[in-house]
């Protein structure tokens, strides 16, 4: 009896040790184990393995739980941190304004918060580009803020070209357009949407404001919301206001500056950058003024310093008229010759945007170098104008078809068919014609009512004509003015989103140059690019100006 008591004690005790010796079995296998086998039918102790006790069967249950995802903690971690520098800032701004309140005695105001976040974005520019806030560096953005569409570009670093950033709805361009919704300034496209809604509460073609020195009561007519003298005595001030139903006074300066500040924000989160140098295109028309507002607006707009120089320049903001900056974009893309393009004779840039077209003579000056020598501007002639006028024939045609019925007298319809107007020339610029359907345009008591036209290019022309013919007033004029015949220039280039449309080139050869189909027209070079789009010429050439300004 004991030698089997013995036998039976070194049994137990030698198969305690294989389990301690034995390698832990992984989560898989401890799994497998625990399984009852298929077609078997096994009692609740009869689960666990015969050589495992039930106190390691927990342990090796506890060591099998899901580990952490290391990518959902990342987000976790970087969505806090985002969250606590936010509120960082909140902080710093709630302190700041309540700084400011005590220190004038007087309520802080929405626009001491905007100065509050300039100077912030300054600090965080200088912190970002390692520089100090007089001197320039890269990324440098170049920006257009156009008369209906603004682009902004971006370089980073002298061997880099210029790179059009999209906005946050993936569009290369954002509507020039500012107003008041609910109270609050909305720019871009939400404020473009209450344009045909509530036309007396959008602010657009901002540039012409900005460049206009004095106020006239002619101004007002040439803009459907409310344009009024300024009450400032401020010189350093626009003379102009925009009284914007639903919101306070708008200068142009401001206007453009949110304008900017929205672009700029755009570029900071696309590049997680923030700017080092800012170039902005003005129109050739600007005056010194003018152009000392458009500094101080894409100052404000970007929270970079104007220099010390004379009109504000020197700074880490800078201005270049956007005749030149097309020109500029031409060379640097590889349409034209250094030799051509800055040593040679000056140029004739025809700009065909949005809401005006421009005419303008760019040469090199030994004495103020790459520069305007003459220029002059149709308020006549433009994109929009021709979506007008098919939009005149769209609501003609819709009246014949379905009994008088007549859409030009619906805001809601107007919107639709102006939508429709500039989604049409875009896409005749490429084909031949185009299919306009609109479902449900209106209705009458018969029921609602469709709307279905095909346009061809050739009507487009044949509507645009008129318009067009207006641009031969300006380039006799800017000849004239510069004293030079067409044998002067060395050549004559085409920028502008409208000029995407064949037409538009085919007028200036055969109707201004008064040649035919070709290159050349009376010896005079006319020059389309490929490589960049028409309506980010500007923009891109403003981003090239800028780069070269940068030691």
């Amino acid at each position: 009896m004991a030698a089997s008591m013995r036998a039976a004690l070194f049994l137990s005790t030698s198969a305690r040790h294989s389990r301690l010796l034995r390698p832990r079995p992984s989560s898989a296998s401890t799994l497998a184990l625990l399984q009852p086998s298929s077609g078997t039918t096994h009692s609740t102790n009869s689960r666990r393995h015969p050589l495992l006790t039930q106190k390691e069967t927990r342990r090796l249950f506890r060591a099998t739980r899901r580990a952490e995802n290391p990518v959902l903690i990342g987000i976790v971690v970087l969505v806090g941190a985002t969250l606590a520098h936010y509120l960082l800032r909140a902080a710093q701004r709630i302190s700041k304004a309540d700084a400011k309140k005590e220190k004038s005695g007087g309520k802080a105001s929405a626009h001491d918060d905007d100065d509050d976040d300039d100077e912030e974005d300054a600090a965080a520019s200088k912190a970002g580009t390692g520089a100090s806030a007089s001197k320039r560096g890269f990324p440098v953005l170049g920006l257009d803020l156009g008369s209906l569409q603004a682009c902004v570009t971006y370089v980073a670093s002298k061997d880099t070209a210029p790179l059009v950033v999209e906005n946050h709805e993936g569009r290369r361009s954002t509507p020039s357009f500012v107003g008041f919704e609910g109270g609050d300034l909305v720019v871009g496209q939400l404020a473009r949407r209450a344009r045909w809604r509530a036309p007396a509460s959008v602010a657009f073609n901002i540039q012409r404001l900005l460049g206009e020195t004095t106020y006239d009561d002619k101004l007002r007519p040439l803009f459907p919301f409310p344009v009024e003298a300024s009450l400032t005595s401020d010189k350093n001030q626009p003379p102009i206001a925009m009284l914007l139903k639903g919101g306070r006074a708008l200068t142009p300066i401001e206007a453009s500056s949110r304008l900017l500040e929205d672009l700029v924000a755009t570029a900071e989160h696309k590049l997680h950058h923030t700017p080092g140098f800012a170039v902005l295109a003005i129109p050739s028309y600007f005056g010194p003024q003018a152009t000392s507002w458009a500094l101080k607006a894409v100052a404000d707009g970007t929270g970079l310093e104007i220099g010390e120089e004379e009109g504000g320049h020197g700074g880490c903001v800078e201005v270049v008229e956007d005749a030149v900056a097309a020109l500029v974009c031409a060379h640097y893309s590889g349409a034209i010759s250094q030799k051509e393009a800055f040593l040679g004779k000056p140029w004739l840039v025809v700009d065909v945007g949005g809401l005006n077209a421009q005419v303008s003579i760019v040469g090199l000056d030994p004495e103020v170098g790459l520069g305007v020598r003459g220029n002059r501007t149709s308020w006549a002639v433009g994109g929009e104008h021709m979506d007008g006028v098919l939009v005149q024939w769209l609501v003609e045609d819709f009246k014949g078809k379905n009994g008088g019925l007549d859409l030009g007298r619906d805001y809601l319809a107007l919107e639709r068919l102006y939508e429709a107007a500039e989604a049409t020339k875009q896409e005749l610029s490429s084909k031949v014609s185009s299919s306009v359907r609109l479902p449900f345009i209106t209705a009458d008591h018969r029921g609602p009512k469709h709307l279905e036209a095909t346009v061809s290019r050739a009507l487009l022309e044949k509507l645009a004509s008129p318009i067009l013919m207006q641009l031969e007033g300006p380039f006799k004029e800017v000849l004239e003015e510069a004293g030079m015949e067409m044998g002067d220039l060395e050549g004559v280039l085409l920028s502008g989103g409208s000029t995407r449309l064949p037409f538009v080139g085919d007028f200036v050869r055969e109707r201004l140059l008064g040649g035919g189909e070709g290159g050349r027209e009376g010896g005079v070079k006319v020059v389309v690019l490929e490589e960049v789009p028409p309506e980010e010429m500007v923009a891109v050439g403003a981003g090239y100006y800028g780069r070269t300004l940068i030691d």
